[in-house]
């Protein structure tokens, strides 16, 4: 799996060749997002699936990430509704791993 942040998302990609099952959706309590040291709000999650490609977990951010900021993102397996594919197998749980944070950086005001 690749992890990237852009702003208020985080998008987790899955490279196995299943497909999703997109109406299991976990709760966002069951994962934990620390952007620049500080616990980050998770206020919704979407699974998509693509079929046996382009597999996606949508997590999207109370607060946007800045450019910079340090991301890390944890998922722990529910006893129901957990992430899991067509074929009923759950994704495990995995600790705090490094989130690419593809959020550009401000321009400087023009005068």
């Amino acid at each position: 799996a690749s992890m990237a942040c852009s702003s208020s998302f985080i998008t987790v990609v899955l490279t196995e060749n299943v497909g999703l099952n997109a109406a299991s959706v976990p709760a966002t309590t069951d994962f934990a997002c620390v952007v620049g040291g500080a616990g980050a709000t998770i206020s919704s999650v979407t699974v998509l699936s693509g079929g046996s490609t382009n597999n996606y977990i949508s997590l999207y951010l109370a607060a946007p990430v800045a450019s910079g900021q340090v991301v890390t993102l944890a998922y722990t397996q529910p006893a129901s509704n957990a992430i899991m594919d067509l074929a009923g197998n759950k994704l495990a749980s995995f600790g705090a791993t490094s989130v690419t944070n593809l959020t550009p950086a401000t321009a400087g005001a023009t005068y």
